[in-house]
């Protein structure tokens, strides 16, 4: 399946936020989404853990990788808004950098 077609089918109907048509973050939203979309592993998108992830939570959790952060960071296609999630860091509600 097509990356671009997965991250819009997931905006259209799947994403919690419902961003609508004229949200300042939709696009970045769906280019993020796109990316989520892209990769094979999805370990990734759970924080980093390779291993058993808590599929009823959103947020990122665990003591090793509360070990290298400050802040709460959440699960990619969580929610919550895309700055917050793992390895994406924004400035001022734009995303300037991922780290995956």
């Amino acid at each position: 399946d097509d990356p671009r077609v997965l991250a819009m089918d997931w905006l259209l109907y799947d994403d919690p936020r419902q961003l609508d048509a004229f949200d300042d973050n939709l696009a970045q939203r769906y280019s993020l989404a796109v990316v989520a979309f892209s990769f094979d592993s999805m370990a990734w998108m759970h924080c980093g853990n390779d291993g058993d992830v808590d599929s009823n939570s959103s947020l990122c959790s665990g003591k090793d990788f509360h070990e290298f952060i400050d802040e709460e960071k959440y699960k990619w296609l969580s929610g919550v808004d895309e700055c917050d999630w793992y390895g994406v860091t924004c400035l001022e509600g734009v995303v300037i950098g991922l780290e995956l």
